[in-house]
């Protein structure tokens, strides 16, 4: 048996797609063994971008982290105490949560997280917005930014300029290119799912269709990924329930909404209304047919498929 992994660059090209691109004095928070050993042996061994500070925030809730760690690797980065994902209420003497920290360092640094935050982390959520960046989301505060269409115009439209993924069926999935792979499609559905929700909390409607236009724009590079690995036959089938269950719904509803939304602005534009027909049937037919995990679950489906069973979409309204 020849397992030939010369040519293996994954966790370079992944490094490479975030590091050289951040600004001077950025901070990047990462949570998981992917991100944070990719990016701390890139900027530590490689020497790309060591102005960076990489920082595990499963570390950081170690009690050793501010004490042994942190004089020593993040010296010009305020530890307010021992890391805690909770509400200010819940928290002890010197503990501190996710806002905590962006508040005595947003002045200082550029502050990124390139992993999920928790899901039961949520003390930063009124004040802070998180902008998607290549595979990343940097913060914000709210107060600051006014409106974030400013700053989505100023970032990326791609999230890895197009290296490589892991070929699909030569990694298993307790490799880590295959967790590299899973980051990236999952990078693409939460950059386009943080749009919808920006575009769900704004009143303009000119705000509202860039948004959505934007995010689309990221869902689609996720599925149009599948397509291609499908059609080389380099993906297993348990892969494409999971991308199509998690990118083929959101797709859908993307492309109905923004057709709603053409077609009260721009009516005779019909070739622009039949092209987002045409995407929403699409993902929410292969929503339908492969969503085996989820479909028996979903109070949603039998809508669905009652779109789907229209002759036409017109005049229908759709909102978010």
């Amino acid at each position: 048996h020849e397992n030939n992994e010369s040519e293996n660059y994954y966790a370079y090209h992944y490094a490479n797609s975030v590091l050289p691109h951040l600004p001077n004095n950025s901070i990047m928070l990462t949570g998981g063994d992917l991100p944070t050993n990719v990016f701390r042996y890139h900027t530590i061994c490689e020497q790309m971008r060591p102005d960076v500070f990489v920082m595990d925030m499963q570390f950081m809730a170690a009690a050793w982290f501010k004490n042994v760690l942190a004089p020593v690797t993040f010296t010009p980065v305020t530890i307010p105490g021992h890391y805690r994902p909770f509400e200010a209420a819940k928290l002890k003497t010197g503990q501190y949560n996710l806002k905590m920290f962006l508040d005595a360092n947003i002045e200082k640094f550029a502050i990124f997280i390139c992993n999920s935050v928790r899901t039961d982390e949520i003390s930063h959520t009124n004040d802070y917005i998180m902008i998607p960046y290549r595979t990343c989301k940097r913060f914000y505060r709210k107060s600051d930014i006014g409106n974030p269409i400013e700053y989505l115009e100023q970032t990326p439209t791609t999230v890895l300029d197009g290296w490589p993924m892991p070929d699909m069926l030569q990694y298993e999935d307790r490799t880590w290119e295959h967790t590299l792979k899973v980051t990236y499609l999952k990078s693409l559905a939460e950059k386009g799912i943080t749009l919808w929700h920006e575009a769900v909390n704004t009143n303009h409607p000119g705000n509202k269709r860039y948004l959505l236009e934007h995010g689309l724009l990221f869902i689609r590079q996720g599925i149009e990924a599948v397509d291609r690995a499908v059609a080389e036959g380099r993906l297993q089938e348990d892969d494409w329930q999971y991308v199509y269950e998690t990118i083929g719904k959101n797709a859908g509803h993307f492309c109905m909404v923004l057709r709603a939304m053409v077609e009260s602005s721009e009516g005779d534009n019909e070739s622009r209304l039949e092209e987002l027909e045409a995407c929403g049937r699409k993902y929410w037919q292969i929503y339908v047919d492969w969503a085996f995990f989820l479909k028996d679950k979903d109070p949603f489906i039998p809508e669905i498929r009652k779109f789907l069973a229209m002759k036409s979409f017109k005049g229908l309204k759709f909102n978010i």
